[in-house]
């Protein structure tokens, strides 16, 4: 009798334990999906402002095709965390395209607007405006905008 009871006792608390962690994961993955947006979108805006920090130069002294060698670079060869880079485009300070990944579409020195600074999420790709300043004075030169 006493060991049929700790039998049931132990098969209730095994599965009271198993309901509560399951119940407790659950939660942790509802937060984490949720937060996972934000936390590209940060990750993006961070990697948006090292590429126009190291692109400040060229695009002070209107350097396309370095821009564009440099930028092409990055679209082909980096996938961090996964993500990668799937359209980018540099505008200078009077809204004339520097370089594009599709210059076909978008040729040099014609008119694009650019956005506020920021992340925009779009279906599934994340827009990132992100402005490019002068290192030394911090006026600014013009707009990068990469696509994820």
């Amino acid at each position: 009798m006493f060991n049929r009871l700790s039998v049931q006792t132990g098969v209730v608390f095994f599965v009271g334990m198993a309901l509560v962690v399951g119940g407790l994961s659950w939660i942790l993955y509802s937060r984490e999906s949720e937060a996972l947006p934000e936390k590209a979108a940060a990750k993006a805006a961070e990697a948006a402002f090292l590429v126009s920090s190291s692109i400040a130069d060229d695009v002070h002294y209107r350097r396309a095709f370095q821009i564009w060698k440099n930028l092409n670079g990055l679209l082909k060869s980096v996938t961090h965390e996964g993500f990668s880079i799937k359209e980018y485009a540099v505008v200078d300070a009077s809204g004339m395209v520097l370089t594009h990944s599709d210059p076909k579409a978008h040729r040099i020195m014609t008119p694009m607007q650019t956005g506020e600074d920021g992340t925009v999420w779009s279906g599934d790709t994340l827009k990132v405006t992100q402005t490019i300043v002068h290192p030394s004075d911090g006026r600014t030169l013009g707009h990068l905008m990469l696509s994820f």
